[in-house]
């Protein structure tokens, strides 16, 4: 199979290298500015697939496959590498200032208790004080929710780059100025 040229050195351009060489296919990695140093170094790193536009919704199925990917393949990354992204499993409070944002939390519980290795629970405001004093007594309450993962996000994509170079990519650095034609190619 001919080359691949993957444009782009960040999270998304890093994984698709990576599951390229992962099969053989030979691929080349372009980056103008050095691996993960653009807007994936700059990535608070959360791996949420059951918050985000289109989720629940359309996107539910895209998010947890994408997690799940992330979580198949920390370990291989990780052994290839040596690179600790410090990859760890969070819990986390989503707040509540009036009953409509109350409303919309507590569906969310739904999503969370179906999904495996997930968990949410409705926290009222004093619950919620208890465990973080600094937030605003505006509040009226918070959906704790466990399961979401967190990953220092430079430091995964330096690493999924790393392990695609292992499996046989090569990382390029240069800027990409456009596409040539040359007969069906």
């Amino acid at each position: 199979m001919d080359n691949v040229i993957v444009v782009g050195a960040g999270i998304t351009g890093s994984f698709t290298a990576f599951f390229l060489a992962q099969r053989g296919i030979p691929t080349v990695l372009v980056e103008q500015a050095g691996v993960g140093n653009q807007a994936s170094a700059h990535n608070p790193g959360g791996l949420n697939p059951l918050h985000g536009p289109g989720i629940p919704g359309p996107m539910s199925p895209f998010a947890m496959h994408s997690f799940d990917l992330h979580l198949s393949h920390q370990q291989q990354i990780r052994d290839l590498t040596g690179v600790d992204f410090k990859f760890r499993r969070v819990s986390r409070i989503e707040l509540a200032f009036d009953d409509e944002e109350r409303g919309k939390l507590q569906a969310a519980t739904k999503s969370y208790e179906a999904s495996a290795g997930f968990s949410a629970q409705w926290l009222d405001k004093a619950e919620v004080l208890a465990l973080e004093p600094r937030i605003s007594p505006e509040i009226i309450g918070g959906l704790l929710m466990t399961g979401n993962g967190m990953v220092d996000s430079h430091q995964y994509t330096v690493a999924i780059a790393q392990a695609a170079q292992k499996l046989g990519a090569r990382i390029v650095e240069g800027t990409v100025t456009g596409l040539e034609q040359e007969g069906s190619r």
